[in-house]
């Protein structure tokens, strides 16, 4: 199983006992995340690590044929 390192904030928060941390959640989905997705050239967000899946495109563009 491969372990995914806390964000900044968090283990800053967890080093200096701070409970008050910022919760982000994406627009898109809802869900709390700690990767927002975003267009290069409209800066808006279509995604977070939840909902958002990588794929070769490679092989997408070979299923579409």
């Amino acid at each position: 199983m491969t372990m995914v390192a806390d964000a900044p904030w968090i283990r800053d928060a967890e080093m200096n006992g701070d409970e008050e941390t910022i919760e982000v959640e994406c627009p898109v989905c809802g869900q709390r995340c700690e990767t927002l997705f975003t267009n290069r050239q409209t800066n808006e967000v279509f995604g977070c690590e939840c909902g958002v899946r990588i794929e070769d495109a490679y092989e997408w563009a070979e299923g579409r044929e």
